[in-house]
C-alpha cells in the first residue's frame, strides 16, 4: 500500500495541517508496511526533511488540471494499491482528489476544520458561492470524508451523511512517562500556534495585561508561533504596556526546542474561534499542561471530563480563565496535569490512529481489487 498525502502548502504557517497529514507515517510503515508520500507545491517548501516523519516528498512544479495524468505515469501509481488522501479545502487538493478519483483511485478527503461554521463565515459570500457551486460537489465524490474532531464529525454528517468518519489527530506515545516534578517553579503559560486572528492571540494578551498575573515574576506567558498577520499588532500592544515584561514572544519553535518549551510550562492556552483538532493541545496535555481553551478547539472531552478551563475568544472570559488557573493549588494542578496525560496516552497516540487509518485504507482498496 502507498498513501499519497496531498497538502496545499508545506510552509511554516501551514505547519499544523501538513504535520497532522504525515504524523502517522512512521507507524503506518512499522506496523503495516505501508509507504507514504507527501505532495505539495514546490514554491511553498519550508519543511526540514526530518520533519516529514519518513514520508517521501514530491515537490509539484505545476498545479495545472492535467498534471495528475502525468504524475500517475511518473510515480507509477496503481489504483489497486495506492490511495489518495487530500488535506484541506478551497485549493487544488480537492480538485486533484476528484481527478484521481476519476482515474479509479480511492479518495479520502480531510477538511481539517475548514468547513466549520466560523471558518465558513470568513469571506462569507465568496466561500458560500464557491462551496455550493464547487467544493461540496467535489467532496460528494470522495469515498470517505475524515473528520479530525468529534464536533467536526457532527457538522460534516449533516452535509455528507455516511461518507463521514471520525479519526482524530494524535501524538507519538511519550517514552518514560510524565515527570511533573521536573517542571520549574512558578506558573508558566504557553500559546503555541500561528499568529492569526482566529487563534485569539490579541484577546489573550489583552486579558493577561488586565489580570493579576501581569508583570509578576512568578508568572510568565510564552507566545510561540510564526506570524500570520497579527505580529505587528502584538508588538505594538506589548510596547505600550510596561507590565508586559513577563510576556515573551519566541517566534516559531520546532523540534527539540518545542519539546523543551512544553516541558517547562504548566498551562496551554488557545482561545481560538475555530480549529479542526489542534495537535498542539494534544502535545501540551500529554506533557502535563492544563488546557485553557474554547469549544472552537473541537475537543469536548476536555470539558466533559473536567480536565481544563473553558473560555471564549473574548477578553473577559480569557481573563477569568487566567485568574482561575492562577488560583489553582499545586495539588489541584498536578491532579489535572496527570489526568490530561493519561487521556492522551490512552486514546490519541499515533500507533492507535495508524491502525484506524490502515483499516480504512485497506477496506477501500479491497473494493478496487
Amino acid at each position: 500500500m502507498r498513501i499519497i498525502n496531498i497538502v496545499d502548502r508545506l510552509d511554516r504557517v501551514n505547519f499544523g495541517i501538513w504535520n497532522a497529514a504525515i504524523a502517522t507515517v512512521s507507524e503506518l510503515k512499522k506496523r503495516h508496511q505501508a509507504d507514504s508520500e507527501v505532495w505539495f507545491p514546490a514554491a511553498s517548501d519550508e519543511a526540514r526533511r526530518e520533519e516529514l516523519n519518513g514520508a517521501r516528498p514530491r515537490a509539484l512544479q505545476s498545479l495545472a488540471a492535467g498534471e495528475p495524468d502525468k504524475l500517475v505515469r511518473e510515480a507509477g501509481l496503481n489504483p489497486e494499491n495506492d490511495i489518495i488522501v487530500t488535506h484541506g479545502c478551497w485549493q487544488y487538493p480537492t480538485r486533484w482528489g476528484l481527478a484521481f478519483k476519476e482515474k479509479g483511485f480511492r479518495w479520502v478527503a480531510v477538511p481539517h476544520g475548514m468547513l466549520e461554521s466560523w471558518s465558513l463565515s470568513q469571506k462569507r459570500i465568496r466561500k458560500w458561492v464557491y462551496y455550493h457551486l464547487m467544493e461540496k460537489r467535489l467532496l460528494l465524490q470522495a469515498d470517505r470524508i475524515r473528520a479530525v474532531g468529534e464536533p467536526e464529525f457532527d457538522t460534516l454528517k449533516r452535509s455528507f451523511g455516511n461518507q463521514v468518519l471520525w479519526i482524530p489527530n494524535g501524538v507519538p506515545s511519550m517514552a518514560g512517562g510524565l515527570n511533573l516534578e521536573a517542571k520549574p517553579g512558578g506558573r508558566k503559560f504557553l500559546f503555541m500556534a500561528r499568529l492569526h486572528h482566529k487563534k485569539g492571540i490579541l484577546p489573550l494578551v489583552r486579558a493577561w495585561l488586565r489580570s493579576s498575573l501581569a508583570g509578576r515574576k512568578d508568572f510568565e506567558l510564552y507566545i510561540a508561533g510564526p506570524d500570520d498577520g497579527e505580529l505587528p499588532a502584538l508588538k505594538e500592544l506589548l510596547a505600550r504596556h510596561p507590565e508586559a515584561g513577563n510576556v515573551r514572544y519566541l517566534g516559531g519553535v520546532y523540534g527539540d526546542d518545542k519539546a523543551a518549551l512544553l516541558e517547562k510550562c504548566h498551562f496551554y492556552t488557545l482561545p481560538s474561534f475555530s480549529e479542526g483538532f489542534p495537535t498542539s493541545v494534544l502535545e501540551a496535555m500529554q506533557r502535563g499542561l492544563v488546557p485553557i481553551i474554547t469549544t472552537g478547539c473541537n475537543f469536548p472531552d476536555v470539558f466533559k471530563l473536567s480536565l481544563g478551563i473553558e473560555v471564549t475568544p473574548e477578553e473577559s472570559t480569557v481573563l477569568r480563565g487566567l485568574e482561575e488557573a492562577a488560583a489553582l493549588s499545586d495539588p489541584a494542578w498536578a491532579d489535572l496535569a496527570g489526568r490530561c496525560h493519561k487521556l492522551i496516552e490512552s486514546r490519541y497516540t499515533h500507533a492507535r490512529l495508524a491502525d484506524e487509518q490502515y483499516d480504512l485504507y485497506h477496506q477501500l482498496l479491497s473494493g478496487n481489487r
